[in-house]
């Protein structure tokens, strides 16, 4: 079910969804200051490491520090496991775990919480309308972070990485435990429904990029659902590759397996 917030209300909300945080947060805002509080509940995330986050900032025009505040990005590097992402053209601000998303006008700034009239509306996974919106907030988060620059990287099993421009664009590779999931759990091609390694970042065969990359609409639709291979009719696209119906278990299969997790 869906719930209006607003005040007080919506602060707590966005506390929640960092607090509740088991397997991942993400966190989407043109512009981040940190409040007091919400650093408080990202430290106990930051000192557990076993989370996955994942901060898209952006409206920066090539100034790192005029999007987010000095202060919260050398609190965020120090994140064991953490992506952030810069895209120029972020104005949507959208708040998620494992379990609850808060679709919001309000930025992750200190100010905007203290002064600004912000309204936002938080949904749940799960079946039915509320479900719904949050699986489409997964999916637009998906959309944003594959047009969006990888600015700093650190998982538990790499060292921390600043790319060497601030705002570098980097290739998604695909880990050699992926490739290996990708043989035991086939997938299929969204265009044609040929067999094809589950990769939901590469749903097309080889032959059916190559026609695709010629326009490289990513919301054009295709045929066949990439995790399932059943028909679907038009409701699959590079964008959205997995059927609804088969999203969460995708996703849940994907990340048993120990892949990290890119909303798609």
């Amino acid at each position: 079910m869906a719930e209006f917030k607003k005040g007080h209300g919506l602060n707590a909300a966005i506390e929640d969804i960092i607090s509740k945080a088991n397997q991942r947060l993400i966190l989407t805002s043109p512009y981040i200051k940190l409040d007091r509080r919400y650093e408080h509940e990202l430290r106990s995330i930051q000192e557990r490491g076993d989370i996955e986050v994942i901060v898209c900032f952006g409206k920066s025009d090539g100034n790192r520090s005029s999007s987010i505040h000095d202060d919260a990005w050398e609190f965020l590097i120090q994140f064991p496991n953490i992506k952030i992402y810069h895209h120029n053209d972020l104005h949507g601000k959208f708040y998620a775990n494992e379990r609850e998303a808060l679709i919001t006008s309000m930025n992750l700034y200190s100010y905007s919480q203290a002064n600004n009239h912000e309204l936002g509306v938080l949904v749940k996974s799960g079946e039915g309308a509320s479900g719904e919106i949050y699986q489409d907030g997964l999916i637009w988060v998906s959309g944003l972070i594959r047009e969006a620059e990888l600015v700093f990287e650190a998982t538990k099993k790499t060292k921390p990485v600043k790319k060497r421009s601030p705002l570098l664009r980097t290739e998604n590779r695909t880990s050699a435990k992926a490739q290996k999931w990708s043989v035991k759990n086939p997938g299929f091609c969204i265009r044609t429904g040929s067999s094809i390694p589950f990769n939901p970042n590469r749903p097309f065969s080889y032959e059916s990029f190559a026609v695709w990359s010629q326009f490289g609409d990513p919301h054009y639709p295709e045929s066949f659902c990439h995790y399932s291979g059943e028909k679907s009719f038009g409701s699959t696209s590079m964008e959205r590759p997995i059927l609804r119906e088969f999203y969460h278990e995708a996703m849940s299969r994907w990340q048993e397996e120990g892949n990290p997790f890119e909303p798609f």
